[in-house]
């Protein structure tokens, strides 16, 4: 089926990002590679289907991508194969390591059931790739792919000329530990360019609604001194017409279907420029450093960034910026981390924008020492490790890498720049550890376990706590199964609603095996927690809006105390209306 749609749009600016780098101590930046994982013993082999009667799909390309189930310390690239399927649509991998699957298919057309807005269908692809052992072998797994969709058109200038060079973003809304927020939709969703005739072309996209973005990749990049008093200029605009992406109207794509002669017009702007001045510590040369600039958009999920080489003398123009808010950065990496770092929010009004002030400040140290729930000191090991996460899913603000714990229990964490949640885990090959459980973190009498970590001066103390002896919480679950359908899934949580954010160590999921039978293994003990099973139910599921609200409702008082195994049956309820 094909059908066609047509309107008139109005149309901001940003750019791409650029690659990372490290710093060689005493000189220039240099690229330094990522630990690439090894080759395995392991052996995968499946088929690629389509249709609701599924037949072999040929000639799809499949990548396996193999993650550990604890990543080691520092920069990891993971073990990354692709192959081709046969003329009956299967595959094999051979040398495969042991670690998480993931197996992406391409074909020109179609698009992974993975990748749809469809929760139970993303459930069900990833119940097929179990952990790979080592040495062990899967057969059979299968990846599913169907018709994709098209969305087409042509971008026109105010003029009524056609837009060249244009970058066409295809967005769609997903649910994320920050809420509902626009993103990239796929490999089909762009950024893709318009030709000489202002022409787009958007495939490989999943059924569902797309938001249609066209801005301009102009923000200024070039070398220190570059700039561009170009007033006249187009914003990004959103369909049916509006620079506000929260006015934007979704268009609808369905399996197969094209929507073409969208037509898209860019609105007319003022162009303007941010300038300022870079303060460096001794040390750092201002000339080996770049300014990044990213529009703030709450609505979207990551941005992009375009990056400005700072002057000699520490000044930096940034042009062509359309209205609206953006936030500068500038880092001073020093081998894979950052050791300074400053940034400014800035709102562009049409008018030019000097005198902003970027000063280089080095991080907080955090230090601290893991005890026991008793206060016993716990001697560490390289597979204990500290990691600092930030409280804000901030891409722009860098966070530190993982560090291992000390052989006498101690640790350090340089170069925090952001308040965050202070965790502990386990990097062992098995991801098991020794028989001890995060449970808290605290900062003198204070608990911080599931607040953020709030930096003050220059460095901080911080006491994580284990337990040696965690709870267990296992048990049966009654449904009415249908017939490849998905299986329910137990839910943990606390019943402080405080405790209801994507870092609270006491929210779990669990899955529910063909037996009915499920176990939450090292659950922090002492809480107060609920507990339910609940039918197509998914992780994505958790973080929407007033999920555990209407889940507490349901949920079964649960007390978890420290050495316990709670034995639990429960009856699965539907899901939570959205």
């Amino acid at each position: 089926m094909r059908r066609v749609f047509a309107a008139v749009i109005s149309l901001s600016v940003m750019c791409a990002a650029t690659p990372s780098i490290s710093g060689a101590q005493g000189g220039a930046p240099v690229p330094r590679p990522p630990v690439s994982a090894s080759q395995g013993t392991g052996t995968v082999r499946g088929v690629v289907v389509t249709g609701d009667e599924p037949q072999p799909l040929a000639g799809a390309s499949i990548r396996l991508t193999v993650m550990p189930a604890v990543p080691p310390l520092g920069m990891f690239q993971p073990f990354t194969v692709t192959t081709t399927a046969d003329g009956s649509g299967r595959f094999e991998f051979t040398g495969v390591p042991a670690g998480m699957l993931s197996l992406i298919a391409e074909k020109v057309g179609y698009y992974n059931l993975s990748e749809s807005e469809d929760m139970a269908a993303q459930a069900e692809m990833a119940a097929r790739w179990p952990t790979l052992e080592a040495g062990a072998t899967l057969n059979d797994v299968t990846v599913r792919m169907s018709r994709a969709g098209v969305i087409a058109g042509r971008i026109l200038l105010p003029s009524g000329e056609p837009a060249v060079r244009m970058m066409i973003e295809v967005l769609r809304y997903s649910t994320t530990p920050m809420g509902r927020r626009l993103v990239p939709a796929g490999r089909g969703g762009g950024p893709t360019i318009t030709d000489d005739t202002g022409t787009f072309r958007a495939f490989g996209l999943p059924p569902g609604d797309y938001v249609i973005a066209a801005r301009p990749s102009s923000m200024m990049m070039g070398p220190p001194g570059a700039r561009d008093d170009t007033r006249d200029g187009v914003a990004t605009t959103y369909y049916p017409g509006t620079t506000s992406v929260a006015d934007a109207k979704p268009l609808t794509v369905r399996s197969g279907d094209e929507t073409t002669g969208v037509v898209l017009s860019m609105l007319p702007v003022a162009l303007a420029s941010v300038s300022g001045t870079v303060r460096t510590p001794a040390g750092v040369d201002p000339s080996m450093l770049s300014v990044g600039i990213s529009e703030l958009i709450p609505e979207r999920l990551g941005t992009s960034m375009s990056m400005q080489r700072v002057n000699a003398d520490g000044r930096f123009t940034v042009s062509r910026l359309a209205p609206g808010r953006y936030r500068l950065i500038v880092r001073d990496l020093g081998g894979p981390a950052t050791r300074h770092f400053a940034s400014a929010d800035v709102t562009v009004t049409g008018e030019n924008i000097d005198g902003v002030r970027l000063e280089l400040r080095p991080g907080t140290t955090v230090t601290g020492r893991v005890v026991t729930t008793t206060g016993e000191p716990v001697a560490g090991s390289p597979a204990m490790r500290v990691q600092f996460n930030r409280a804000e899913a901030d891409m722009m603000v860098p966070g530190p890498l993982p560090v291992a714990v000390n052989a006498d229990g101690t640790f350090r964490v340089d170069n925090v720049f952001a308040s965050g949640h202070v965790r502990l885990f386990d990097g062992s090959p098995t991801g098991n550890g020794p028989g001890w459980t995060f449970v808290g973190a605290r900062v003198g009498d204070r608990d911080i376990t599931d607040v953020p970590l709030e930096l003050e001066g220059e460095s901080m103390q911080v006491t994580l706590v284990v337990s040696m002896r965690p709870a267990e919480v296992k048990g049966a679950v009654k449904w009415a199964p249908t017939p490849g359908g998905p299986r329910p899934r137990v839910v943990v949580f606390p019943e402080d609603e405080a405790r209801w954010h994507p870092a609270s160590i006491g929210v779990r999921v669990a899955p529910v095996g063909e037996d009915g039978l499920f176990s939450i293994r090292r659950l922090p003990p002492g809480d107060r927690y609920l507990v339910v099973a609940v039918e197509r139910f998914t992780q994505g599921d958790l973080w929407t809006a007033g999920t555990l609200a209407a889940l507490k409702r349901a949920a079964v008082p649960l007390r978890a105390d420290e050495g316990s195994v709670v034995d639990l049956t429960l009856t699965a309820i539907p899901p939570p209306a959205p």
